[in-house]
């Protein structure tokens, strides 16, 4: 039997290191398979690892073709990556949630034997049917569209989808309150400690994607982010540390919108970024790094950091105040966000 993780994010290569040591996995028979360019710190102890080829967005590696052959190719293109992995073994995947749909191509292969869901941020602290009804849900498709895309894949992808789908083995989670009221869920060890040498930080501000997921606007976010800087100055932070997320990184357009701000407090607050390979959730555990302060909007960074005994700051609020629908984003945070956070 083999074992595939799915692995996009310092928080999910954490949890895919400790689900290897609860099972009591040989390493030999593990795949960690990185995707949205992430790229851990260190070696993973000599685990196989792979960039996985294929993507959600912004173009759907398995969409479905008109030209149903070009399905077939892409199908035969996936079948080949799964013999290159593994050979004619077996496998268990392991995935922070089952909605993408190369992701349900390794669900549906003959070879896969089952899945196990892998905690991954706020989404990991709602119930099932909070995310599957109301803040994932998937409509219904054409009689057209489903008989198209069965043609394209033989029907490997015509079964529902579903952001966390229940058929899963597992559900590991870092915390009592992840996986509310999930069956079969079982708790690892939160073990996010490092040794950090003379590292930096202090003051560490991380970005998330509420822009690029369309969650607010860019109007709104450059009126919170100026807010943001404005309070920081006020209490006292004269130089801070800043981490994008991913999708900032990946769209050099975006990230402009904070870089413009950033640079206009260049004379106030020395700003500094903080390179994508630091793991946000080790510099939280670090004992060396006895005065940092974590400042999030609605990163779910800001649970973990808590969670190592840090102060955290959200100004979430700043941005409800530029922007009312963004009021509905904060009411859909599950409770531990807001036991973990002090709001501005």
């Amino acid at each position: 039997m083999k074992h595939l993780f799915y692995i996009h994010s310092h928080i999910t290569f954490i949890v895919s290191l400790q689900v290897i040591k609860y099972k009591k996995l040989k390493h030999e028979d593990c795949v960690f398979m990185y995707g949205r360019k992430f790229v851990p710190e260190s070696d993973s102890l000599g685990i196989k690892h792979i960039t996985v080829p294929y993507v959600q967005q912004p173009v759907n590696s398995f969409a479905v073709e008109k030209r149903f052959w070009k399905g077939w190719a892409k199908l035969h293109g996936f079948n080949k990556l799964i013999e290159q992995l593994i050979g004619k073994s077996e496998y268990h995947v392991y995935t922070h949630q089952t909605g993408m749909d190369f992701i349900r191509m390794f669900m549906s292969h003959k070879q896969c034997s089952g899945f196990s869901l892998i905690e991954e941020g706020v989404v990991s602290y709602l119930t099932l049917d909070k995310v599957n009804k109301e803040l994932r849900p998937v409509g219904k498709a054409t009689w057209r569209y489903e008989a198209l895309k069965w043609v394209n894949y033989w029907g490997r992808l015509s079964f529902t989808i579903r952001f966390f789908d229940p058929g899963y083995a597992h559900a590991f989670g870092l915390s009592p309150s992840s996986f509310p009221g999930f069956p079969r869920k079982k708790l690892l060890p939160l073990a996010i400690e490092n040794a950090a040498d003379e590292l930096p930080y202090k003051h560490v501000l991380v970005l998330d994607a509420s822009v690029e997921n369309k969650l607010t606007t860019a109007e709104s976010m450059q009126m919170a982010l100026k807010k943001t800087l404005d309070w920081l100055e006020k209490n006292g932070v004269r130089e801070l540390w800043v981490k994008y997320h991913p999708e900032q990184v990946e769209k050099p357009a975006s990230s402009v919108l904070y870089k413009d701000i950033f640079a206009s407090y260049e004379s106030r607050i020395t700003i500094r970024e903080i390179p994508q390979q630091v793991c946000l959730e080790l510099l939280a555990g670090s004992q060396e790094l006895k005065e940092l302060t974590f400042y999030v909007f609605v990163s779910s960074v800001g649970i973990y950091a808590a969670m190592c005994g840090r102060k955290v700051y959200s100004f979430a609020n700043f941005i409800a105040e530029a922007d009312e629908n963004y009021h509905k984003i904060i009411g859909n945070l599950p409770g531990l966000f807001s036991e973990s956070v002090t709001f501005v």
